[in-house]
């Protein structure tokens, strides 16, 4: 169900998954990227920049380590703030 989304989150049972971008995403974000707007400009090459760190074809552990590390410095967090998220 991960691919009925612009972006979806896809989980194994083996503790792999990945995160999976559509064609309609990457297509708005490319359109925004390229806006005289600067802050949608901003936005949209961050998250293409995302996009191109993530392996959408296997899953791979330290592209979505390094991703968790690039969302928490975005959003001026860290490892602390997260895992008390679930408490």
């Amino acid at each position: 169900s991960a691919l009925a989304f612009d972006v979806g989150v896809y989980f194994e049972a083996n503790g792999h998954g990945t995160i999976l971008f559509s064609k309609k995403f990457v297509d708005r974000m490319q359109s925004l990227a390229s806006s005289s707007d600067a802050e949608k400009k901003a936005a949209a090459e961050k998250l293409l920049l995302f996009r191109d760190l993530i392996n959408e074809t296997v899953g791979d552990a330290i592209s979505i380590f390094l991703a968790v590390e690039a969302v928490l410095y975005l959003t001026d967090s860290d490892c602390d703030a997260w895992r008390a998220m679930y408490d």
